[in-house]
C-alpha cells in the first residue's frame, strides 16, 4: 500500500511541474504552400512545392521549402498570405516557429526566356550565377558552387530527373529550357554515391542514403521491370562492376554506378558513340559490331548538334543505311530534330528486301524540339507488291531531298523484333575497308598516286580493287575518290573526300596541351565547331565594369607595370581608371556589330563583356576607329590598326569562332543594322588574314593570353596556335596570295 502511495505521489508531482511549464513538448506545426496561378488556365496542377522534411514537424525545427521553375512563368517571392514578402529565394531554409501559409508568387515572361532555380542541399552559402535570369534561349551560364569550410562539393544533379550532371564545381551550359538544379555537398569526409539506371524514371533500391564513409557496405538493387531485362552494373566510364542484381557495395570514394537495362526484345542499339566521321562523303562505317552506309551523312560533335550523349548522325540531303537485314522487324525508334539554326524538315523510314526497291513507311517533320521517332510494323506496311514482314528487311533513314540545306540530327536508334531468333543477317555480297593508313590530306604540289588502290576485300584474302577520281595536288581544294570492288553482278564502293592544303602538316600537329584535345586532323568547318566547343565550355565572363580593373593587369606595360599600353598607338599610360579620361574600353569588334540590341553596361556579362575583345584605348582614338571595318588604310569606311594589326585579326578569329551569331566577311554591312542581329558582321576578312601573317604573335599577346585565361577561363586560340587561322580558312581566296606576297 504504502509502494502505490509513492508512486501516485510521484505522478502528481510531474504532472504539477508540467502544469508549471518546466517539462514543455515540442509542439507540432504545419506548413501550408500554394501558388498564385490559375490552374484552369494551365495544363497541369502549376509549380511544384515542396517542404523537407514532409510531415511530423515541430516548431524550432529547420525545414526547407522549394518553388519549381514552371515553363512560361519565372518565380518572383515567396509571400504570407496578407501579401507580406517572407523570401525571394525559391529554396529557403529557415527555423519554424509557429505554424505558416505561404504563396509561391510566379510572374510570366517573354516568350523564348527560360528560368534556371539552383540551389544547395546543406550549405547556406549562395550558388554563384555568371548571368542573372530569366535567360534568352542560347544564353551561355556558368553556375558555380563555392568552397564551403567543412563540407565537400561532390556533385550537381538535376531536381526533375534526379541524375548527375557532373562533378565539375562550375557548371557551364547552353540555356535551352528551364532547370532546377542541385549543388549536393558532403560534410567533412563523406561521400555520395549516386545510384543510377539507364530506363527513364527508375531508379535502384538503395539500402542507405547517403553521404557515406569509406568502406561503409551498401546494398543496391536492379529492381525488376516489366519489358526489360537487367544485364549489368556499371560506372560513368562503362567500367562493368558486376552481373548480379542485388550487389553489397562498398564505398570508396565519390562515384557513379548505373543498373544497365536492356528491352527485351531489342537486338540492336546505337548511339554512334563508337565511331567518328567527319565529312558528308559515301562511307560505310561500324557501330555497335554492324555496318552502315553513311550517304551525306556525317558523325556530328558540335555544340550545334542535337543530341543524347557526345555524338549523333547529321543528315545533310542523305541516310544512313543498313548493310545487315532484320527478320521479325516490330519496332524501330530514334531521336531526331534539326541540326542549328535549320528550317524544319522531314525525315523518313523506308525498308526494302533487295536494296533497291525501297518503300516509304512513315515520315515526319523533325523541328527543333528533340523528339522520338517510333513506328510499329503491321500488315499495312507491307503491300501485294512490296516485301513481306517476315523476310529480311534493310533499313533506310532518310532525309527529305526537297529540302538540301536543312540539315538534321539523328540519335540513339534502338530496333526491335517480335521473335528471339537471329535476326540480323549479312547478304552474301562483297564488302571493302579502306586501308588504315590511307592518305587523305596532302600539301600543295605533293604527288598523287592514283594508280595505287588502297582498299582490300574481306570476306577472302585481300584482293586489289579499282580507283576512280583524281587529286589535283596543284589547286587547294577537296576531291571525292571512290575506291570500288566488283564480284560477279555486285559492285560495293568506298568514297571518300581528300583535301590539298597549302601545308597538309598542320594537319598533324601535336598540341601537347589537353585543352586543345580532339582537334587534331581537322580543318574548315570541323575544326571551327570543335574549337568553339572547346572555347565556349566552362566560360566564365566577367562584368563589363569588372573589366576596368582587369585590362590594368591584362594590357600592362611589360616595362613600367604602373603603365598599360594603349591599343593602335602602343602608347605606355598611367594604367589608374580615371573615369575614361586617359583611357577607355575599346570593343575591338564594335559592340554595335555585336548582335547586341544596345550598348554594354557595367553589370553585363555577355558577348560585350567578353576580355579578349577589350583593349584599351585612346579615347580619341577610339572615337575615331568607331565601327569601322579594318582595311589597309583608314577611309571613311575602314581603318587601319597601325602595329597592333595581328593583335586586332586573332581577336576576330577567336569572337567568330567564340559566338555563332557573329560573321567574318568581306562585306561592307549596311549602316541601317547596327544593334540586330542582321548587322553582327565585320571585317574585312581578307586584309585580316592578311594582317594575321605580316604580324605575328609576339610576348604581349601571349602573357595577356594567359591572363584572360585566368579570369575568363577560356583562351584564344590563334594565339596558343597561329596556323590555325590557316586551318580554318584554308581555301580563302586570298591565301596563297598573302604567303606569296609576304615570302617576296
Amino acid at each position: 500500500m504504502k509502494k502505490i502511495s509513492l508512486f501516485t505521489g510521484i505522478l502528481l508531482i510531474i504532472f504539477a511541474l508540467a502544469g508549471c511549464g518546466l517539462f514543455e513538448r515540442e509542439q507540432p506545426v504545419t506548413i501550408s504552400l500554394t501558388h498564385n496561378l490559375d490552374t484552369s488556365e494551365l495544363e497541369d496542377d502549376g509549380p511544384r512545392l515542396s517542404v523537407k522534411p514532409a510531415d511530423n514537424i515541430v516548431e524550432g525545427q529547420e525545414v526547407m521549402i522549394t518553388a519549381s521553375t514552371y515553363p512560361g512563368y519565372h518565380f518572383v517571392e515567396w509571400q504570407y498570405e496578407n501579401g507580406d514578402q517572407f523570401s525571394n529565394l525559391p529554396v529557403t531554409r529557415f527555423v519554424v516557429e509557429e505554424s505558416v501559409a505561404l504563396v509561391a508568387i510566379y510572374e510570366p515572361y517573354e516568350v523564348g526566356y527560360f528560368n534556371v532555380i539552383a540551389y544547395s542541399n546543406d550549405v547556406d552559402e549562395p550558388l554563384h550565377f555568371s548571368i542573372e535570369g530569366p535567360y534568352q534561349e542560347g544564353t551561355i551560364l556558368t553556375i558555380t558552387a563555392p568552397d564551403v569550410e567543412g563540407y565537400t562539393f561532390d556533385h550537381f544533379r538535376d531536381s526533375d530527373t534526379g541524375l548527375l550532371i557532373t562533378r565539375e564545381q562550375h557548371y557551364t551550359f547552353t540555356v535551352t529550357k528551364d532547370r532546377h538544379i542541385e549543388a549536393v555537398y558532403a560534410p567533412g569526409d563523406r561521400f555520395f554515391v549516386v545510384f543510377e539506371t539507364n530506363v527513364e524514371g527508375v531508379s535502384p533500391i538503395v539500402s542507405e542514403a547517403g553521404p557515406y564513409e569509406e568502406d561503409d557496405v551498401i546494398v543496391v538493387e536492379a529492381p525488376l521491370i516489366d519489358g526489360y531485362g537487367f544485364i549489368h552494373w556499371q560506372t560513368d566510364d562503362g567500367t562493368i562492376i558486376s552481373e548480379e542484381r542485388i550487389i553489397n557495395y562498398i564505398v570508396e570514394g565519390a562515384a557513379q554506378l548505373i543498373a544497365i537495362y536492356n528491352e527485351t526484345s531489342l537486338v540492336y542499339e546505337t548511339g554512334f558513340e563508337d565511331v567518328s566521321k567527319p565529312s558528308f562523303a559515301r562511307a560505310t562505317i561500324e557501330t555497335r559490331g554492324y555496318q552502315w552506309i553513311f550517304h551525306e551523312a556525317l558523325i556530328g560533335t558540335s555544340h550545334l548538334d542535337q543530341k543524347e550523349g557526345n555524338k549523333s548522325v547529321r543528315l545533310r540531303n542523305g541516310y544512313i543505311e543498313s548493310v545487315f537485314a532484320i527478320e521479325h522487324l516490330e519496332r524501330i525508334t530514334f531521336k531526331y530534330g534539326t541540326f542549328g539554326e535549320s528550317e524544319p524538315t522531314s525525315v523518313r523510314l523506308l525498308v526494302s528486301a533487295d536494296k533497291v526497291s525501297w518503300y516509304l513507311l512513315k515520315s515526319s517533320t523533325a523541328q527543333e524540339a528533340w523528339r522520338t521517332f517510333e513506328h510499329i510494323f503491321s500488315e499495312e506496311d507491307f503491300p501485294a507488291h512490296g516485301p513481306s514482314g517476315d523476310e529480311p528487311l534493310y533499313i533506310r533513314i532518310s532525309h527529305n531531298p526537297a529540302n538540301p540545306e536543312n540539315q538534321i540530327n539523328i540519335d540513339n536508334l534502338k530496333i526491335y523484333v517480335s521473335e528471339e531468333n537471329d535476326n540480323i543477317q549479312y547478304p552474301g555480297e562483297p564488302t571493302i575497308k579502306l586501308d588504315d593508313d590511307i592518305q587523305l590530306a596532302y600539301s600543295l604540289d605533293e604527288v598523287w598516286e592514283g594508280t595505287a588502290c588502297e582498299a582490300f576485300y574481306l570476306t577472302e584474302e585481300a584482293q586489289s580493287c579499282q580507283v576512280d577520281g583524281i587529286v589535283d595536288t596543284s589547286t587547294i581544294g577537296e576531291y571525292d575518290i571512290t575506291y570500288y570492288f566488283t564480284a560477279g553482278d555486285v559492285t560495293v564502293s568506298e568514297t571518300v573526300t581528300k583535301v590539298v592544303l597549302r601545308d597538309a602538316s598542320y594537319l598533324t600537329y601535336d598540341y601537347q596541351d589537353s585543352y586543345y584535345a580532339g582537334i587534331e586532323g581537322l580543318y574548315g568547318e570541323a575544326l571551327l565547331l570543335a574549337l568553339r566547343d572547346i572555347i565556349q565550355s566552362n566560360v566564365t565572363l566577367q562584368s563589363y565594369g569588372d573589366a576596368r580593373d582587369i585590362l590594368q593587369e591584362t594590357d600592362r606595360d611589360l616595362n613600367n607595370p604602373d603603365n598599360i599600353i594603349l591599343m593602335y598607338t602602343r602608347t605606355s599610360v598611367d594604367s589608374t581608371w580615371d573615369q575614361g579620361q586617359t583611357w577607355n574600353r575599346e570593343h575591338v569588334w564594335p559592340q554595335s556589330r555585336l548582335a547586341l540590341s544596345s550598348s554594354t553596361s557595367n553589370s553585363n556579362r555577355h558577348i560585350g563583356s567578353d576580355l579578349h575583345n577589350l583593349r584599351a584605348v585612346n579615347p580619341g582614338v577610339n572615337s575615331s576607329r568607331g565601327n569601322k571595318l579594318f582595311g589597309f588604310e583608314t577611309t571613311p569606311d575602314t581603318y587601319y590598326p597601325g602595329e597592333d594589326r595581328g593583335n586586332a585579326a586573332r581577336i576576330y578569329f577567336y569572337m567568330a569562332v567564340m559566338y555563332a551569331q557573329l560573321t567574318l566577311s568581306d562585306n561592307i554591312p549596311d549602316a541601317s543594322t547596327t544593334y540586330t542581329p542582321q548587322g553582327a558582321e565585320h571585317g574585312l576578312l581578307s586584309v585580316l588574314l592578311y594582317f594575321h601573317f605580316d604580324d605575328p604573335v609576339d610576348q604581349y599577346e601571349i602573357i595577356r593570353n594567359d591572363i584572360i585565361y585566368g579570369y575568363q577561363n577560356n583562351r584564344n586560340p590563334f594565339v596558343d596556335h597561329p596556323h590555325l587561322v590557316e586551318l580554318i580558312y584554308w581555301d580563302h581566296e586570298n591565301l596563297l596570295d598573302w604567303f606569296d606576297d609576304l615570302e617576296s
